[in-house]
């Protein structure tokens, strides 16, 4: 497969009709026959002439940037979603939504929420003959 075929697979099962701004492809491949996944890995590398400590606050705050669920939540109250699932809340934010009075929040836990997404695209993939090795917390279910 290649690598657009990859990324049309995954916009496929999930519904996209767009590429999502927030993504890109930077290294064409072809002809893959091995995928190697793993779960919210930042790959990056110190800026040339940047401090460390410049870097460490720059990665906290892509990282903050994935911090949603408050809102998220109370848009689906909002809505009259009387249920809503994440993966994740630090104890602050869950204080405010609870002190709010509306709605369920279940939280499934990190990994075990994501691979709720993947789980189908790493067969997928396997399907159309690639081999896939799971690492960094690729849960999969047992056969």
């Amino acid at each position: 497969m290649s690598i657009d075929e990859i990324m049309a697979l995954a916009l496929e099962m999930a519904e996209f009709a767009a590429f999502p701004e927030d993504l890109g492809i930077f290294v064409e491949g072809r002809g893959i026959r091995r995928v190697l996944f793993g779960v919210d890995l930042i790959l990056a590398h110190q800026p040339p002439g940047s401090s460390p400590d410049v870097w460490k606050v720059y990665l906290r705050g892509q990282i903050a940037k994935f911090d949603h669920t408050p809102s998220v939540a109370r848009a689906c109250f909002e809505d009259g979603v009387d249920t809503a699932f994440d993966i994740h809340i630090d104890g602050p934010d869950l204080q405010r939504l609870r002190a709010d009075g509306r709605g369920n929040l279940i939280f499934t836990g990190h990994l075990a929420g994501d691979s709720v997404g993947f789980t189908p695209f790493l067969a997928a993939l396997r399907s159309r003959g690639l081999e896939v090795t799971t690492f960094s917390g690729g849960l999969e279910p047992a056969p």
